[in-house]
């Protein structure tokens, strides 16, 4: 079964089928998408990786993967690619279980470990924010301005 509820290769989704099959979903999605957005600049591409994972949506900045979200059935499923540094700080953080289970099951490749997450609830969200920023920290002058815009 694929992870991404989208399959067919030749028939790309647009974005309303992927925020309609998101379903109650919709809310968690939106908000990582908002977080690279306004953190990375990250642009988005959709993406096929075969029928054991289908469509996903690529968020990068640059040449620099950031992370990928795949739509399911009333769901979604955040995928990171953490290098052994990255994730020895993932998992000092105080993670859900079944992320951290995510994390220990994840085999290690040369570019990393590819981490896949289901996301769930608002929790899932504030914990994925904390794993990206491991993974990537923002621009510079973007963590000016958020700063500058505290004070």
């Amino acid at each position: 079964m694929s992870i991404s509820a989208f399959v067919d290769r030749g028939r790309q989704p647009t974005q309303q089928e992927i925020l309609s099959v998101l379903g109650s979903k919709r809310p968690l999605w939106e908000g990582i998408a908002r977080f690279l957005a306004d953190n990375y600049r990250a642009s988005e591409a959709y993406k096929y990786y075969g029928k054991n994972y289908g469509w996903m949506v690529s968020f990068r900045r640059g040449s620099k993967a950031i992370a990928a979200m795949y739509p399911r059935q009333e769901g979604l499923v955040v995928q990171l690619i953490l290098g052994e540094t990255q994730t020895r700080e993932a998992l000092e953080l105080p993670l859900p279980e079944h992320f951290q289970q995510a994390i220990h099951r994840a085999h290690p490749y040369p570019e990393g470990r590819w981490i896949f997450l289901e996301v769930t609830c608002p929790e899932d969200v504030e914990q994925i924010e904390k794993l990206l920023l491991i993974k990537a920290q923002p621009p510079r002058r973007m963590a000016r301005l958020e700063a500058e815009s505290s004070e």
